[in-house]
């Protein structure tokens, strides 16, 4: 292991991410697993571009520090809608831990265990699983309920 790399990966992250929303403009950016810390980065360096996150059981990076305590905060987040996403038998347990360091950013944030939402059985791959389509469609419908359609770009549901 080479000291320091996760921290260059995630400046790496926040930095690229951002020129790419400078040259594609407002988008809703969606990440999986240890792509997590992408979106939250990315999304801090261009919150302005940034029309909502929709993270499925992504990796903590910055937001989480020791013991998964609340991290560095990222003001920048502040007013951006937000879903987090874990399934029934993946055995990720953090989504609460994120999504109320997510808050504390001042992030609209959403914790969403699909099971409570009647789709079961899933793990962490549930995009390529039989049942994908029902996940589509309630992170659609998410989507939908936070910009509607219409919306001049960059306009969300922001508190």
């Amino acid at each position: 292991r080479r000291p320091g790399l996760f921290a260059h990966v995630l400046q790496g992250f926040g930095g690229r991410g951002a020129e790419l929303l400078d040259k594609i403009g407002p988008a809703i950016i969606q990440t999986h697993s240890a792509g997590g810390p992408f979106g939250f980065l990315v999304a801090n360096e261009r919150p302005n571009l940034t029309k909502a996150l929709v993270c499925f059981e992504g990796g903590a990076g910055p937001l989480l520090g020791q013991n998964g305590q609340p991290g560095a905060p990222m003001p920048n987040l502040k007013g951006i809608p937000m879903m987090y996403l874990t399934a029934e038998n993946s055995g990720r347990a953090n989504g609460p831990a994120i999504v109320a360091a997510l808050k504390q950013s001042g992030a609209v944030a959403e914790h969403i265990a699909l099971k409570d939402r009647g789709i079961t059985g899933n793990g962490h791959f549930a995009m390529v699983e039989t049942n994908r389509k029902e996940v589509f469609e309630l992170i659609r419908g998410w989507i939908e309920s936070k910009l509607p359609a219409g919306a001049p770009a960059g306009t969300q549901a922001r508190s």
